[in-house]
């Protein structure tokens, strides 16, 4: 796996108004509102979502796996505390402990069951009025964990048995991959969890979050070629040319942004 480099990782995510409104208290300068934004559940499972992007990032993680795990957990976020409100951004700023809960299934495999972290983080609207804006940053202690484990003994069961732990090992504060020396900030759009649930792809449409993947959400013919794909892929992982391969086919299809050349690229990957 390519070794991780020390760096402060920064990541944030876009969320949609209607989600926004939905889920969680509206972005925004308010005080009181900011006290709110920062105990929702809707910003710790947002601050999740970054976090297995952050380790699906680093070379060598199987993407697949990787989300079956994110679907699997759940996050919460301990002793929030709200840290300030920029008036003039209308940022609020918080500080808290980010817990990810592991499924019985893959604590053996990390040894404890649940990856925590003391970190930091913000919520503001979005430039263009499109819903808030999500940072975190301290995260990596987790993006590391998740990042260096063979996933593949999880998912097949043959993970040794081992007692969990709560406490969080010490771990470096590397997580980004190594060509990053100083990660920006990745941002993403978002949707509404209902519109985007209406069908079942291989992933969980509830925590979609690229225009891909929305578009796959919506799309009946597109969500059953997804199931196809990463069928595909499941019975292909001895390969050992078969991360590279589906890295390299994610990176075509997350370049379409249209329905049609969807098609095309899964209807290539599944051999229709």
């Amino acid at each position: 796996m390519k070794r991780v480099a020390a760096s402060l990782l920064a990541l944030a995510l876009v969320g949609c108004n209607q989600q926004a409104s939905k889920d969680a208290p509206a972005a925004g300068g308010d005080t009181a509102v900011g006290a709110e934004l920062c105990t929702a559940d809707q910003t710790a499972q947002q601050v999740k979502q970054l976090v297995f992007r952050a380790a699906g990032d680093v070379a060598n993680v199987d993407p697949v796996l990787l989300n079956d795990l994110a679907m699997e957990t759940t996050a919460t976020i301990s002793g929030p505390v709200l840290q300030g409100v920029d008036e003039a951004l209308k940022r609020t700023s918080c500080a808290g402990r980010l817990s990810i809960a592991l499924p019985a299934s893959a604590q053996p495999l990390f040894g404890r069951d649940k990856l925590q972290a003391d970190i930091q983080y913000s919520v503001q609207p979005a430039a263009d009025n499109s819903g808030p804006v999500y940072q975190a940053t301290g995260t990596d202690p987790i993006v590391t964990a998740l990042s260096r484990q063979d996933l593949t003994k999880w998912r097949t069961g043959t993970t040794a048995a081992a007692a969990p732990s709560t406490a969080a090992p010490a771990q470096p504060a590397a997580s980004a991959p190594a060509a990053a020396t100083a990660s920006q900030p990745t941002t993403v759009r978002g949707q509404s969890a209902r519109r985007a649930s209406q069908f079942q792809p291989s992933f969980d449409c509830a925590r979609a979050s690229t225009r891909v993947e929305h578009l796959i959400c919506g799309n009946e013919s597109l969500s059953r070629l997804d199931r196809q794909m990463a069928a595909v892929y499941r019975a292909e992982r001895n390969d050992p040319n078969a991360l590279a391969r589906q890295r390299a086919w994610l990176q075509k299809r997350n370049a379409c942004t249209t329905e049609e050349c969807l098609h095309d690229v899964y209807a290539l990957r599944v051999g229709r």
